[in-house]
């Protein structure tokens, strides 16, 4: 055997930079090869031991849940391909009647008021009708009569024991731990958490409640075959390209899934919903989901969500703050959410509507510093309101429902430190 790669060569470290940005760039950049990815699916299935599944291809989360409700529907009244010319319009009626209006009713009445406008005017003009044929057209000549079970356990296992160990045994025998952590750390970890952490969760968490809203059944969205596999072929590709001996048919072909251009799958026993990658990704300098003006991340259909620094706010937050009201902050639970609407809202012009409680004045006595106050609003959070003595700019620091009762302890729990240093030095 040949002896393991115990340390990086300084050319093989600066490839790291490269491979890690590499995959972390793949999100909203790969076009789907619906060719290639049903070749890829039907392979998955084979390998997990599973018949070959309708493959459904959609633009978006969403429509992948609708499509899903809709055919579980429709296969819970044994509803089949060769009668649905016959039952026609009874059908056609039932579906509407049972799932669409449904879904209608719910998406105006709930998620349109609850989130703010979050699906919007496009979605009324564009996104519903496109998401909504676009699940008819590919539904209505395939419903048979099928077993309605997820299959995503099964194929996390077989994927798990038969890819990701055999592959990792093939590589740990060619390096040495330092190496394996080294490049775990800087780009299985950093490609996972950019991919996985700051943006499928959470794309993952506004689906599941918007669906919950719509009282239509949340389907999981698969444990392997997505763009939160980035993270581990990062991880190896990394290794395959400083030439470690990787010898893995099946890895290869499920890189070869991935890099068909998917985002996501619903992987049931007889069907398979396909999501697209998003049109359009934006995220903060630290890799969180992130615009203050638009749509932080948009599918082809126009379902779009909306983030400030990795928070999931109402679209209205973001595209029209001076319309947000007092009675729209205080109805907020989420502490996040809710902050970021006072910020959006002007932290002053919120603080003086809710007449808040001035807790504490004083002048913190260095040089160059201004008045400042703390102040606790209607659920307890306090805020330190301070001025700069050489600009007489107003600052608002968010200090939190904690037992804080002058502006010193609040400075100082901000900061870290004692404000004894900061007069020391000056």
């Amino acid at each position: 055997m040949s002896k393991k790669i115990e340390k990086l060569t300084l050319e093989q470290e600066s490839l790291i930079s490269v491979i890690r940005n590499e995959w972390i760039n793949k999100l909203g950049n790969l076009k789907l090869d619906r060719r290639q990815a049903k070749e890829s699916i039907e392979w998955l299935y084979a390998f997990t031991g599973l018949s070959k599944p309708n493959i459904l291809f959609f633009s978006s989360p969403m429509a992948c849940q609708l499509a899903a409700n809709l055919i579980k529907r429709l296969h819970g009244n044994q509803v089949e391909n060769q009668v649905w010319n016959q039952v026609g319009n009874q059908v056609r009626n039932q579906v509407r009647d049972q799932v669409w209006n449904q879904v209608e009713n719910q998406v105006w009445n709930q998620v349109w008021n609850q989130v703010g406008n979050q699906v919007g005017n496009q979605v009324e003009n564009q996104v519903w009708d496109q998401v909504r044929n676009q699940v008819r057209n590919q539904v209505r000549n395939q419903v048979e009569n099928q077993v309605w079970d997820q299959v995503r356990n099964q194929v996390r296992d077989q994927v798990w024991n038969q890819v990701w160990n055999q592959v990792g045994d093939q590589v740990w025998d060619q390096v040495g731990d330092q190496v394996w952590n080294q490049v775990w750390d800087q780009v299985g970890n950093q490609v996972g958490n950019q991919v996985e952490n700051q943006v499928r969760n959470q794309v993952w968490n506004q689906v599941e409640n918007q669906v919950g809203n719509m009282k239509l059944e949340y389907f999981a969205f698969s444990s392997y075959g997505n763009i939160t596999d980035y993270g581990w072929l990062a991880f190896y590709n990394y290794f395959q390209r400083i030439k470690v001996k990787i010898e893995n048919s099946n890895f290869d072909k499920f890189n070869q899934l991935i890099e068909s251009g998917i985002y996501d799958m619903i992987q049931m026993r007889d069907w398979c919903f396909v999501c697209e990658q998003p049109i359009k990704v934006l995220r903060d300098d630290q890799a969180r989901l992130h615009s203050d003006n638009t749509s932080a991340i948009e599918w082809g259909d126009g379902y779009k969500l909306y983030f400030i620094n990795g928070v999931p706010v109402p679209e209205k937050v973001v595209i029209a703050p001076n319309t947000i009201t007092i009675e729209e902050i205080q109805s907020k639970s989420n502490q996040e959410v809710r902050r970021i609407m006072i910020e959006r809202f002007g932290v002053d012009k919120y603080l003086g509507e809710i007449n808040a409680k001035v807790i504490d004045v004083d002048m913190r006595g260095a040089v160059g510093s201004g008045a400042r106050a703390l102040m606790e609003d209607d659920t307890k959070n306090k805020w330190l309101v301070c001025t700069d003595g050489s600009t007489d700019r107003v600052y608002h620091l968010f200090i939190g429902n904690v037992k804080v009762n002058t502006c010193r302890q609040a400075h100082e729990l901000l900061c870290g430190f004692s404000e004894d240093l900061i007069k020391a030095e000056g």
